[in-house]
């Protein structure tokens, strides 16, 4: 295998997780900048002079919260290696090693989590992506813990049908063709390795 295949490849963002770090940005922001107004002024309010602390604490909370909203966002991506998939959020990462990996395969969001089976909260957090595409992989099982893995990582990161993963990506056709890609490269490169080494003729055979 060449140097060049050996690479990583490209990062595609999550963005279920995108949509996530943005709903809470700027709330966050909001609350920082209203908390601290209410700290500035506790002093000349009678009411706030004895929580000047506790506001404080929450507006450099919300304020931090927020900064890592900006950054958590390029934290959370999909990424092939020669050989495994690793999924990386800010807080946790998953390899999924090809070996596992049965089957790629195109998944219309919508028909893998119905619009009308969410609820409420989960409808308004999903809608940007009832009209997308994902990439599902089917897998012989999980590296780790269902319930372990869903622990860390967004629900909707799980295929409902079969043990598996999908992803919610910009280019999700470039992404299912990497994934095959490496994979094929990886089975390939298998077979060669477990190929038994071509016996050596003897010299004295040759003249």
């Amino acid at each position: 295998m060449s140097n060049q295949r050996a690479k990583p490849g490209r990062r595609y963002r999550l963005l279920l997780y995108e949509r996530l770090y943005a709903m809470i940005r700027w709330p966050c922001l909001l609350i920082a900048i209203a908390t601290f107004a209410l700290w500035w002024y506790a002093p000349g309010v009678t009411f706030l002079a004895s929580r000047g602390d506790w506001l404080l604490t929450v507006a450099i909370l919300t304020g931090l919260l927020f900064l890592a909203s900006l950054v958590a966002r390029y934290l959370s991506f999909v990424q092939c290696f020669p050989n495994f998939v690793r999924i990386q959020t800010p807080l946790y990462r998953v390899v999924i090693s090809y070996q596992r990996v049965t089957q790629v395969r195109p998944i219309i969001f919508k028909e893998m989590y119905p619009p009308s089976k969410q609820r409420w909260s989960q409808r308004r957090f999903l809608e940007p992506f009832f009209g997308l595409t994902a990439v599902g992989i089917n897998l012989t099982g999980y590296p780790l813990s269902e319930r372990w893995l869903r622990l860390w990582l967004n629900d909707y990161t799980f295929t409902r049908d079969i043990p598996g993963f999908m992803f919610l990506v910009g280019d999700w056709m470039s992404l299912s063709r990497e994934i095959d890609g490496y994979r094929d490269r990886w089975l390939t490169k298998k077979l060669q390795d477990a190929r038994p080494p071509r016996p050596s003729i003897s010299p004295f055979l040759q003249q």
